[in-house]
């Protein structure tokens, strides 16, 4: 969250001084936006789904989602997407001071 919290912050910054068009940082926020939101509702689902299996002793919603704990990690894909990011915000910057 905090890596969200920082491309965020320096993605308004940025758009707030010209540096980065607007439907850029749009971009950020909706794709951290859908995130969020998607990992919320699995999460719920999952949680759902083994609060329901427990009540009827190991049967019914296992194929909901699962009985195990809900583990989520990042791609390689979002961990390049996010240097990459952070990669335009510190360009934006740098040539605004040169």
């Amino acid at each position: 969250i905090s890596d969200k919290l920082l491309i965020n912050s320096l993605a308004l910054a940025c758009a707030a001084d010209g540096l980065v068009h607007p439907g850029v940082v749009a971009l950020i926020f909706a794709r951290d936006a859908i995130l969020v939101i998607g990992t919320t509702v699995i999460g719920r689902l999952f949680a759902r789904g083994a609060d329901h299996q427990q009540e009827k002793g190991g049967e019914g919603a296992a194929w909901l989602i699962g009985s195990s704990p809900l583990e989520i990690k990042a791609s390689a894909l979002s961990k390049a997407n996010t240097v990459l990011q952070l990669t335009l915000l510190t360009t934006a910057m740098a040539g605004a001071a040169f």
